[in-house]
């Protein structure tokens, strides 16, 4: 009995993150014009690309400022 509850929330969760996985991103894609099509560089570029996208969103949420971006 435990054991198939535990296994129904295992999958409620496995569901969700997909969801939330897509939901950062799109926010991303309206906020870092870079990331709303194809990105052609090396995947070491690239992935410091998305790695200060991060980094920027993190810091405009601990900011509380949501237009800061925009100003670049």
């Amino acid at each position: 009995m435990a054991a198939d509850a535990s296994l129904r929330l295992k999958n409620c969760v496995f569901k969700q993150a997909p969801n939330s996985i897509e939901r950062a991103f799109g926010v991303w894609k309206r906020t870092f014009h870079v990331l709303h099509g194809e990105i052609r560089m090396k995947p070491a570029n690239v992935s410091r690309i998305i790695i200060a996208c991060a980094v920027l969103h993190n810091l405009r949420l601990m900011w509380g400022n949501q237009q800061w971006i925009r100003s670049f």
